[in-house]
C-alpha cells in the first residue's frame, strides 16, 4: 500500500511532465504536522484547513486535487471545501493514484504531454 507522501511524490513528478508548459501546479502543505506556535501564525497568515493537496491554474481554470491513500477519509471539511471549489466552477477530486489523477485531468479536457503507460 502507497502512503500519501510517496502517492504524492509520485503525483508532483507526473503533473511536471504530463500538463501543459503554461500550466502552474502546487503542493499545498497545510497537513503536515507543526508546532503550536506555527500552526497559530500559519493560521494567522489566513491558511484555511481543508484545501486540496495540489492546486493546477490552467486556462484561466483552477482545479483541486486531493490525494488519499489506502483507506484514507475526507474530513468535513474537506468535503466543504470540495463543495465550495465545485461551486465556484473549479473542478475538484479526491485521487487514491496516478491514473485517477490523470483520469480526472482528461475529463477536464486538459490536453495532457505525457501519459501513464499501461
Amino acid at each position: 500500500m502507497q502512503d500519501e507522501f510517496r502517492l504524492s511524490c509520485v503525483v508532483a513528478d507526473y503533473l511536471a511532465r504530463a500538463l501543459p508548459t503554461r500550466a502552474l501546479f502546487s503542493h499545498f502543505p497545510a497537513g503536515e504536522k507543526r508546532s503550536e506556535a506555527t500552526g497559530a501564525r500559519l493560521k494567522r497568515m489566513g491558511m484555511q484547513r481543508g484545501w486540496p493537496d495540489y492546486l493546477v491554474i490552467l486556462d484561466g481554470k483552477t482545479f483541486g486535487i486531493e490525494l488519499k491513500a489506502g483507506k484514507g477519509k475526507l474530513s468535513d471539511v474537506q468535503l466543504a471545501v470540495a463543495d465550495a471549489f465545485v461551486a465556484n466552477g473549479a473542478p475538484w477530486v479526491c485521487a487514491r493514484s496516478t491514473q485517477e489523477v490523470e483520469a480526472f485531468l482528461i475529463d477536464q479536457g486538459v490536453q495532457l504531454r505525457a501519459r501513464i503507460s499501461a
